[in-house]
């Protein structure tokens, strides 16, 4: 009787395993560092790929944004931001430049 239920145990893990492994081996490229820089041009609703590449680098942060991930960027500005805190961040810096600082 227990290596009938050592057996059904060894055949989970197994499977478990077996399912991480798929998992790992089909994972998104999202996953993958980022090596290359892709040069992009920011219209109202969308971005064009000028040159290819994998991420973005935001204009704030410095932080490497995924080209899949990308959701916050300037077009009048032209350039990414990693996230809408980052945007506004340039926003208002942007307004206090235009107002001299006041």
């Amino acid at each position: 009787m227990l290596n009938s239920c050592h057996r059904s145990a060894s055949s989970d893990v197994f499977k478990l395993h077996h399912r991480r492994r798929d998992f790992m081996l089909n994972r998104s490229p999202s996953f993958a560092p980022l090596r290359t820089e892709a040069r992009v041009e920011y219209l109202d609703a969308d971005f064009q790929v000028i040159s290819p590449g994998d991420h973005v680098v935001c204009a704030v942060t410095g932080v490497k944004i995924p080209l899949d991930a990308l959701s916050y960027w300037s077009v009048d500005l032209q350039e990414p931001y990693a996230s809408a805190e980052a945007g506004l961040q340039r926003v208002i810096a942007q307004r206090e430049a235009e107002s001299g600082g006041d």
